[in-house]
This record gives structure tokens, sequence and C-alpha cells, in this order.
């Protein structure tokens, strides 16, 4: 860890800063660029946690680091107190880590106090999930996601088993990654998994969704899961991804 603040040290962020909060803790700040006048958008942070595991938490070390990284962000509308905006950013990490730890946790926090949030893991926002994103006309305008999904949920459409509404939502928006989500072995890790070693499950962890008193994975649920999953999806993509 010491070696990698060094490292990390001499790499400062273009529109940010990283404070050292103790232990294997860190503070990061993303703001706009005075010098050069550029106004920070949503989309720049997403684009640099994008990078994040590869490019800077290996650096430029060949091997895999032995601890994983949960990471809670959150875009603060203006005018909501810092401490409020302190809170959120420990609930997010907190979201990071009880959803299976080695993800990020995405989170919009409005004047009004409420928020949405999506909990990604690193490999799946690695692979581009986002950037695939393509409307009907073969362009990244996510309002048309963004107001399918409203329209579907006023209609009720993801009451019960909603899971084929929103993976047909997928298929429009994300076809290339239909099956991440239909392959059961992509759904979940293993309990007490080593994921230094091993993928991480796009939900977490299977002993998350176990049933009662039980061993025996519950489908229901993670079915639930999938489709809410897909729903936050929609909802943060179009505030921090929509140009």
């Amino acid at each position: 860890m010491r070696n990698w603040g060094k490292w990390f040290k001499n790499r400062p962020l273009k529109m940010g800063r990283v404070i050292y909060a103790g232990g294997d803790d860190f503070l990061g700040v993303f703001y706009d660029n005075e010098d050069s006048k550029e106004e920070l958008k949503p989309r720049y942070c997403v684009d640099w946690f994008k990078d994040f595991k590869p490019k800077i938490w290996h650096g430029n070390e060949a091997n895999k680091k032995k601890i994983t990284v949960s990471v809670g962000f959150v875009w603060a509308f203006p005018g909501i107190p810092q401490r409020d905006v302190l809170q959120h950013c420990r609930d997010a990490e907190k979201s990071a880590k009880n959803n299976g730890r080695d993800r990020i946790a995405f989170r919009i926090l409005f004047n009004n106090g409420n928020c949405l949030e999506w909990v990604c893991p690193w490999w799946l926002l690695e692979t581009g999930l986002l950037s695939s994103y393509q409307d009907r006309e073969k362009k990244q305008n996510w309002t048309h996601i963004y107001n399918d999904v409203a329209v579907l949920e006023s209609r009720h459409a993801f009451d019960g088993n909603g899971l084929d509404v929103a993976l047909g939502l997928l298929e429009i928006y994300f076809p290339n990654y239909v099956n991440v989500f239909t392959d059961r072995h992509k759904q979940l890790h293993p309990p007490k998994a080593d994921l230094t070693q091993t993928q991480a499950g796009v939900l977490g962890a299977k002993h998350l969704y176990y049933k009662e008193n039980s061993e025996e994975i519950d489908q229901t649920k993670v079915n639930k899961a999938l489709t809410n999953w897909i729903i936050n999806l929609a909802k943060v993509g179009f505030h921090l991804c929509q140009q």
C-alpha cells in the first residue's frame, strides 16, 4: 500500500484530488479544472473509474494486488450540505462492500435528499458496459431507456417476475451483454470467494440470496435483484452518461 501510494502520488488527477484517510481508506474529490477552465462532467468520472483497476489500482505492476477495492462514488447536485455528501459517500462505500465487495457503488444525490444507486463489479465496468449503450438510432441518447423504464414502472411491468421485461430492455440497448445476465455462473460468486482469483458476481455473494434457514439459492430473490439492477443501470446511466 505504501509503495502504491508513492507511485500514485506522482500521478495527480487532472480534475480532482485523492486524500489518504488512514488504514486502507481514501477520499477522492472531483472538481472543475480552473487552469484549463474545463467544467467537470459526470462522464469524466465514469471513464476515470472504468480505467481505475487496470491503470491505477494495479499501476505498473504485472501482478494483481491481493486486496480488492470497494468504492462509493457520489455525484451530488449543487447546494447540498457537505456533511450530507460525506454521509452519502460512507453509505455508498458500505453498499459496495455489502453487495459483495470488489465493486463500485454509483450514487446520484438530488437537492431534495433523494438518491439513486447502482452497484457494479469492476470487471463489468471495465468491459465497457456503459459505453456500449446504444439507442434505436444507434446513438448514445440515454433518454430512450430512461423513458422506457419510467413507462414500464408506471404500468407495473416489473412487478412479479419482471426479469423478462428487464432482459428485453438489455437486448435492445445493451445487446452484447444479455448473455452475462442469463449466465448463472456470472450472477453470483461463491461464499468466501477469493476475489483476487475469482470474478465477482454481478449481484455479489451467494449467501445474500439463500432461502431462509437454508443454503439453497432463492431464484425469486435473484431474479428480482437482477431486475432492479437493470432498472438502476438505466436511471443512473442517464444521469452520469447522457451527453
